[in-house]
């Protein structure tokens, strides 16, 4: 444990390993886990046998031919794809704080690799919702370089561009991170009033016509379904559930430095909310929530990291609790979910 104390990279290296030990589960996991499994199975085993079926964004071709060096088996792209998503995730939290000295690196990557794994979204992005999954990673390890490095920054979103084209929808709430973390919440309240009311989808058509493009279309008649059409009140109190509930509790017990204005973590997730609240007025409104709830496991980790119990003490919970939270990721991988 001393070991782990000492030296930053251990705990980036042991999450590393846990990655990889749980990769080929995943990769050779049955094709009925996952809605999408077979049609990417499919698809996958289509393009490396030399099909012109470019019909996705370039990012997954791109991947099936580093995967198809090895083996033109779906099983083995799909153990590639999870090792990619995994590691750009572990990557954006440990960009996000290792210049904050106050917080143990090590205890909080291992934190997060115990959220990650208990996170029913990264499960989803593992498994179904492959290309906007790594597309929301790559995003994150960009938004991780924010006042850092803008060409990193610049060069993480347009990875995530290559893998799903839906982001550029969010591209125009960024600048809000200039915002004080104050005027951001009062931000996301006037949006969660928008998407309740339905008014956002009125204001999504005035702003189509204005400027000429058939934004509101595209988004009110996607794959011609009314699935999870518009306002979804289950979803909507999820999705505002986390960051009031954070707020109230630290404010209760918790650090005063959590949500100071230099902490982006949080308004990130306040963002990505209002990118769902602004566009969620069609079907499948899952799409525009899903980056939100996709960034759960920060937000979550970076609180339980700054609250005021002993860092030893952390570290031994979550070092028990980790192993369990695997098995039950592998659990729902092998079974079924």
């Amino acid at each position: 444990m001393n070991y782990l104390n000492n030296h930053r990279l251990d705990g980036l290296i042991f999450c590393i390993f846990i990655i990889i030990f749980i990769a080929p589960i995943i990769g050779f996991r049955d094709f009925s886990v996952g809605t999408d499994t077979q049609a990417y199975a499919a698809h996958i085993s289509s393009y490396l046998s030399g099909y012109d079926i470019l019909s996705m964004e370039p990012g997954i071709y791109i991947l099936a031919n580093i995967s198809g060096i090895f083996s033109k088996s779906p099983e083995i792209f799909f153990t590639f794809h999870f090792i990619l998503l995994s590691l750009l995730m572990i990557l954006a939290y440990r960009n996000f704080v290792k210049d904050d000295t106050r917080l143990s690196i090590n205890f909080q990557l291992i934190t997060f690799t115990f959220f990650l794994v208990c996170s029913k979204w990264f499960l989803v992005a593992s498994t179904n919702n492959l290309r906007q999954g790594i597309a929301c990673a790559f995003i994150f390890l960009g938004l991780s370089y924010y006042k850092k490095n803008n060409f990193k920054m610049f060069l993480g979103i347009l990875f995530g561009g290559l893998w799903h084209i839906s982001i550029v929808l969010f591209l125009p709430f960024l600048i809000l991170l200039r915002l004080k973390t104050s005027s951001l919440f009062i931000i996301f309240i006037l949006f969660s009033f928008f998407y309740v009311t339905g008014l956002n989808g009125e204001i999504v058509k005035f702003f189509s016509n204005l400027i000429g493009i058939p934004l509101y279309e595209f988004i009110y008649t996607y794959a011609g379904s009314e699935k999870y059409m518009g306002f979804q009140l289950n979803f909507f109190l999820y999705t505002i559930f986390w960051p009031v509930l954070l707020w109230i509790l630290n404010n209760i017990m918790g650090p005063k430095y959590l949500f100071k204005d230099d902490n982006i973590i949080f308004k990130i997730y306040l963002i990505l909310c209002l990118s769902y609240f602004f566009y969620g007025f069609g079907p499948y409104v899952t799409r525009y929530a899903f980056p939100a709830w996709f960034f759960l496991p920060f937000l979550f980790t970076f609180y339980i990291s700054s609250i005021s119990i002993r860092s030893d003490q952390k570290k031994y919970l979550f070092l028990i609790c980790l192993p369990f939270s695997v098995a039950y990721f592998l659990n729902l991988i092998i079974n079924g979910y």
